[in-house]
């Protein structure tokens, strides 16, 4: 769901600055910017994200929209989960990929970002003195415990890599599963 509704949201909200020359600009608004990362701060760990309605719960999405957004909207943490989900500390590789399931705009946003994402994955493993280890839970240090009110969603993390993911509500309300 997010990377087509939450994702859009943005691209959408990208285009309409681009095509106005900033004259119409929601980027800097405090609820886009809560969507934007609400990616980031439900991601559990290896592709698990806190699902409490019907959107899945595995799915690493589109690591380069994440980067994008981190980018555009000056919001490191996003920047750094782009990386995060690019990276397989394994196989001590990144990912390099581009999509071709989705649209031609977020193809060629891709692309237009291409060099500059490979440097940021590069820099991310020098700043760990090439440790993957250590480079993914650096990427991950601005991901912090967070309250959404609106939709009673708590995310809870600590530092050595604890997370929860709880939700507040009733069973009668609008999209709930019981879950």
């Amino acid at each position: 769901y997010w990377n087509m509704a939450g994702g859009k949201v943005f691209e959408y909200a990208k285009l309409m600055y681009e095509c106005t020359g900033g004259k119409m600009n929601i980027l800097e608004d405090e609820q886009v910017r809560r969507i934007m990362e609400w990616k980031s701060k439900n991601y559990v760990t290896d592709g698990y994200i806190v699902a409490f309605g019907d959107g899945e719960a595995h799915g690493n999405g589109d690591y380069r929209l994440y980067y994008r957004i981190g980018q555009t909207m000056n919001m490191p943490e996003m920047t750094d989960f782009g990386i995060s989900m690019s990276a397989d500390p394994v196989k001590q590789k990144f990912s390099n990929k581009i999509s071709a399931k989705t649209d031609i705009y977020r193809c060629l946003e891709s692309l237009r970002y291409q060099k500059d994402f490979e440097v940021a994955q590069q820099n991310a493993l020098q700043n760990a003195g090439g440790d993957w280890n250590k480079m993914m839970l650096q990427l991950r240090e601005k991901a912090t415990s967070f309250w959404y009110p609106e939709t009673e969603h708590a995310y809870l993390r600590t530092k050595n890599g604890w997370f929860i993911g709880v939700k507040g509500g009733h069973n009668n309300e609008s999209h709930n599963h019981n879950d």
